[in-house]
C-alpha cells in the first residue's frame, strides 16, 4: 500500500505538504497501531492526510493485527501457553477460556463448540489465515475507491490463479461465513483427519 500511496499526489496542495511532511511508516503494522494498539481514522487523516476510506482500513487491520499480535507475543514472547488441542471425534478443539479461543473473542457461534469446554480449532485458523487475506483485498478496495484508475488495457480480460492452497483457503472462507466448523462432514461421516489437515 505504502508504494503506491507515496506516489499519489494530491488535489488539494496544503493535504499534500501534509502528506510529504509526515509519511506514513513503511510497515503496515507501524501505520496501523502505535504503542500496540489501533490507531483511529481520525488520527491517521489528521496525521498523514490520509483519504476517509483509506484511514478506515488501517483502522481496521489495526484491530485485526493487534489481536493477532497480542496472542503471538503472549504465547512466543510471553511463555503463556496456548492451551492443550484437544482431538475430539468431530475433529481439533481447543479450550473454550484457553488463550486461543480469545482470539476470536465474542465471534465463537454455537455450532463451533464440541460442549461447554471444547470449541473448533477450525475457525480460528480460518480466521488467521483468511483474516490476513481479507485485509489484502481492503488495501486495494481503499485505494481504488480513492484514486483515478485508467481504463483497462484489455477490456473483458479475466485472470486466472491455480494454486495449491485455493480449496483450503474457499473451506476456510466459508466456515468464517457459516460453513461446517468441525472436519467431520454434517452427515456425521469424519473426513480423514491428520496433522497435515490441521
Amino acid at each position: 500500500m505504502l508504494g503506491i500511496w507515496s506516489n499519489i499526489r494530491l488535489l488539494d496542495d496544503a493535504q499534500q505538504e501534509l502528506k510529504k511532511q509526515h509519511p506514513l511508516p513503511r510497515k503496515l503494522t507501524r501505520a496501523a497501531l502505535k504503542d500496540g494498539a489501533p490507531r483511529s481514522a481520525v488520527e491517521l487523516t489528521e496525521q498523514h492526510a490520509l483519504p476517509t476510506p483509506i484511514a478506515d482500513f488501517y483502522e481496521r487491520a489495526g484491530r485485526y493485527l493487534a489481536n493477532l499480535r497480542g496472542t503471538r507475543d503472549a504465547v512466543v514472547h510471553g511463555g503463556r501457553s496456548t492451551g492443550p488441542i484437544f482431538v475430539t471425534d468431530k475433529g481439533f478443539g481447543i479450550a473454550r477460556d484457553g488463550a486461543l479461543a480469545k482470539m476470536l473473542r465474542d465471534e465463537w457461534r454455537d455450532d463451533y463448540s464440541c460442549n461447554d469446554n471444547v470449541l473448533s480449532l477450525r475457525p480460528l485458523l480460518a480466521h488467521v489465515s483468511v483474516g490476513c487475506l481479507y485485509i489484502c483485498e481492503e488495501a486495494t478496495e481503499s485505494l481504488a475507491s480513492c484514486i483515478g484508475v485508467l481504463k483497462p488495457i484489455a477490456p473483458g480480460y479475466r485472470v486466472f490463479t491455480r494454486v495449491q492452497h485455493g480449496e483450503a483457503l474457499l473451506r476456510a472462507q466459508e466456515i468464517l461465513h457459516g460453513g461446517n466448523a468441525w472436519w467431520a462432514s454434517s452427515e456425521g461421516d469424519p473426513e480423514t483427519v491428520d496433522e497435515g489437515d490441521a
